[in-house]
């Protein structure tokens, strides 16, 4: 099963019967296309009023429902668009209002405008794969503008997730001060022109804002790590979280809120530099589209709180084997296994958090982290928890992407040594210290891994592929020639080196 291409065939029922599909996993290998324009499209939506099939409290699509001839009167939902000839997604909608279309979650919708008068505006974003792997960026605003729900989304092949929720904020802003047209004209005015290269900072003259100015950081990975919700987590639950995707598990993150959500997902994306997710990534699932839980591939999936009732009702889920699949709840700060969960529904009220009720496949997984980098990652977020007054939002990304990436800068620095024009996998691990031979011996054969010496070998004429990593490498190279054999890795000189890093850091406050 190395080599497989995953499809997905979703069933989305409209004015017309038809099959999309919406979800396969990316192509490894798909250059990026260029773009001439800020963004490809902006649309301005609004909650559709449906009567029919949905409003019988079906909320998904299943085998079973498929038949069905559908009756449904849809109001207009767009209410903006620029350019008018973008070739919208019909799916759009779904990911715009992933907590429409489903009867234990029509609730969100309503207690969103219950309290419009204390709501800020949400931003979240979404992730798009189309037939051919390659991946579309949603960014998304919703805020409540004359009594109603509204979505302003802008879609780009792009992960500039900074650039476009700051055209998203000023935007908002407009609608909600009444300022409509303003809106309208300000995103059409910012269109033509490119995005910034990274290091560099535009200035877009316009009519109805002034003076707009967009900054790309040379570093993009690092703007898109949220210290905040990922802080928010005990430090055994980062770890594990992080065990299970380099381990390629299911993983479905759950939360009552879109942004935090989304942002967790996608900063555990932006730590596995210079690795990528090469599986099904979906940062927010529509309501409609739950089955996709279902796939036999591995994945990372978030999901609204309102739907977590599939988890444990749907039975043609339930007839699988799910022993593959992890729940990370970001609000209650725990992570189970799908079988632990369903032994008790109630578990909000309980604290067990995978410590000693699990399975020998999970105690496996989380294992897989060498002690050494454990104990790195231990040391390096409780000095970032100490210190996190006295630290600036750039300096805690930097750090926590630093740390992350020493993992692999560790343990896998030599990789060109046996890379040529093939990899010689046995080599290579054999070359390693035993602390982290049995960690390699296994994640040389993922598809996280395969996927990144691919690269390498298809992309190394230019050479522009994990550059920092490689610079990160012959840096701890050099450092290691300087070592004596008593100087090399081992537990207690991670101990070691970890305590007086924190001495000094204390001094320094």
């Amino acid at each position: 099963t190395k080599n497989y291409q995953f499809e997905f065939n979703l069933i989305i029922v409209g004015s017309g019967n038809h099959i999309k599909n919406l979800f396969t996993d990316p192509n490894p290998i798909s250059t990026q296309r260029e773009l001439t324009t800020l963004y490809d499209y902006v649309i301005h939506i609004l909650p559709e009023q449906e009567i029919g099939y949905f409003a019988n409290g079906n909320g998904c699509l299943s085998s079973s429902n498929l038949n069905l001839t559908p009756q449904i009167t849809t109001l207009t939902s767009v209410r903006f668009k620029y350019p008018l000839d973008a070739n919208d997604e019909i799916s759009l909608k779904y990911f715009c209002f992933p907590d429409q279309h489903d009867s234990n979650n029509n609730h969100n919708i309503n207690s969103f405008l219950s309290s419009s008068i204390k709501s800020k505006p949400e931003y979240f974003r979404f992730t798009l794969t189309d037939m051919n792997g390659t991946r579309q960026h949603g960014y998304c605003s919703r805020f409540i503008h004359k009594g109603i729900l509204n979505a302003l989304c802008i879609i780009s092949p792009y992960d500039m997730i900074d650039i476009y929720e700051k055209i998203l904020s000023t935007a908002t802003q407009l609608f909600i001060s009444y300022k409509d047209e303003d809106a309208k004209l300000f995103l059409e005015e910012i269109y033509p022109h490119r995005l910034p290269n990274r290091g560099d900072t535009i200035h877009i003259h316009t009519t109805t804002v002034g003076l707009f100015t967009l900054k790309c950081e040379y570093d993009r990975r690092k703007q898109l790590i949220d210290t905040v919700t990922l802080l928010s987590l005990s430090t055994d639950t980062i770890i594990k979280i992080f065990s299970s995707i380099l381990y390629e598990q299911k993983l479905i993150f759950i939360s009552n809120e879109l942004g935090p959500l989304t942002r967790l997902i996608n900063t555990f994306i932006c730590l596995l530099y210079p690795f990528s997710w090469p599986h099904t990534y979906i940062p927010i699932l529509p309501a409609l589209m739950l089955d996709i839980i279902q796939a036999p591939t591995p994945y990372i999936i978030g999901i609204l709180r309102s739907c977590e009732h599939y988890l444990s009702r749907n039975d043609e889920f339930l007839c699988q084997d799910n022993s593959d699949i992890i729940i990370v709840d970001i609000d209650h700060d725990r992570i189970r296994s799908l079988n632990d969960y369903l032994l008790n529904e109630s578990y909000r009220s309980t604290i067990d958090n995978l410590n000693n009720n699990t399975n020998n496949h999970h105690i496996l997984q989380f294992q897989i982290l060498p002690k050494i980098f454990k104990i790195e990652l231990k040391q390096e977020i409780s000095l970032l928890r100490k210190n996190k007054l006295n630290l600036s939002i750039d300096e805690c990304q930097q750090r926590l992407q630093n740390v992350f990436m020493s993992i692999f800068v560790q343990s896998c620095y030599n990789y060109k040594d046996y890379l040529k024009q093939t990899f010689n996998i046995d080599n290579f691990v054999q070359s390693k210290h035993h602390t982290i031979e049995l960690f390699l011996e296994w994640f040389t054969r993922t598809q996280i891994f395969e996927l990144f010496i691919r690269k390498k070998i298809d992309l190394n004429i230019q050479n522009s592929f994990a550059i920092t990593f490689d610079l990160a490498c012959e840096k701890y190279r050099r450092t290691i020639k300087k070592q004596t054999p008593q100087q090399r890795i081992t537990v207690k000189s991670v101990k070691r080196k970890a305590a007086i890093r924190a001495n000094k850091q204390d001094n320094r406050l």
